[in-house]
């Protein structure tokens, strides 16, 4: 090769370095993919019950979980790893355990991954609607607003949800963890105990525009006031629709009774989480001796009960009392599945 072809490969070469040096470069810079390796969770869910010290001492039969979902999903990337459905679940059970394997997790930091678990999803479903597969929208997911009456029926299966995040670690064994599931609306449960000696009868009975009538699926941070169209209605424990006044269609309450006339169970039913800021009111119409219903603003001293949240457990306990007066005693507790009880008259 004469001196003039090596003078033009050298060149060529010496003007190839350059970019042969910044992509070794670059290279080197570059972050290289996390080493993962797989892991194994066992997941136990669980259904809220009954809270302490309530006078509700079962669950109604829309209270129970008969099907659960759990999707679960890479949180940095939204990708759904894992989407189950149960159904046909025993009505005696309060929690269900699933081990989930071959789950990718980062060697040294580990992997965050979202946990998404709906109860009875079929009581807010629309027609046609369906949450199977890898596809499923999980932003809309959890801001889900829900406007289903469950009173309307107290078999009607009540939705239960929860969502939480945990890493994930690559190592051996099973992780165990535990998620309870919260039910988006609370429930009010009331009980008379008739000490008067007589047997009294009540017309309309109710909580005052106390229910907004939709709520987010999932435990939520942000108040009501996010949530449009709320339009706060009342809650009818009991409806009476005689118009001469006749007790014959009442709520009657024998003397001694402890709990609602005819039932272990109290009167109960369903509203959303809400804010009253100027308080719940629970309203009774005694037939016989009042023409406007009695009104109690639920309170502790001066402070009145302003908010009830998802999952909370309302108990109101009326006591009716010996004498010629219409005289009552009434105990309420507001509680998350423990016990706080506060006395406070009926004026």
């Amino acid at each position: 090769m004469n001196r003039f072809l090596q003078h033009i490969l050298s060149a060529r070469r010496a003007a190839l370095l350059p970019a042969v040096l910044l992509a070794l470069s670059a290279g080197c810079n570059k972050e290289a993919a996390p080493a993962m390796d797989k892991a194994t969770v066992q997941m136990t869910f669980t259904t809220q019950a009954i809270a302490a010290g309530a006078n509700d001492g079962s669950l109604t039969e829309g209270e129970h979980m008969r099907t659960l979902r759990i999707i679960m999903a890479n949180t940095q990337t939204t990708d759904i790893l894992y989407n189950v459905y149960y159904d046909d679940l025993d009505d005696a059970l309060t929690e269900k355990t699933v081990t989930f394997n071959d789950i990718p997790a980062d060697i040294e930091n580990g992997t965050e991954y979202d946990f998404y678990a709906i109860a009875n999803e079929e009581a807010f479903l629309s027609e046609g609607e369906n949450l199977e597969g890898k596809n499923v929208n999980l932003g809309v997911l959890e801001e889900r607003i829900i406007s289903n009456d469950f009173n309307a029926s107290l078999t009607n299966s009540l939705p239960q949800a929860a969502k939480e995040t945990f890493r994930i670690e690559a190592k051996e064994g099973i992780q165990d963890y535990t998620i309870p599931l919260v039910f988006p609306v609370a429930k009010v449960c009331l009980t008379f105990e008739n000490k008067s000696g007589r047997t009294q009868y009540f017309g309309n009975i109710g909580l005052q525009e106390a229910n907004p009538g939709r709520g987010y699926l999932f435990p939520h941070d942000a108040p009501i006031s996010n949530i449009p169209a709320v339009s706060y209605t009342d809650v009818m424990l009991y409806s009476y629709n005689q118009s001469d006044g006749s007790p014959s269609n009442s709520f009657s309450v024998p003397a001694g009774t402890e709990s609602a006339p005819g039932s272990s169970q109290p009167l109960v039913r369903y509203l959303y989480p809400g804010t009253r800021n100027e308080g719940y009111v629970l309203t009774a119409l005694w037939l016989g001796t009042e023409e406007q219903p009695k009104s109690l603003s639920l309170k502790n001293g001066n402070d009145l009960l302003t908010q009830i949240e998802g999952g909370q457990q309302l108990n109101v306990i009326v006591t009716l009392l010996p004498g010629d007066k219409q005289d009552v005693e009434l105990k309420y507790s507001l509680a998350d599945w423990k016990k706080e009880e506060i006395d406070v008259p009926f004026d």
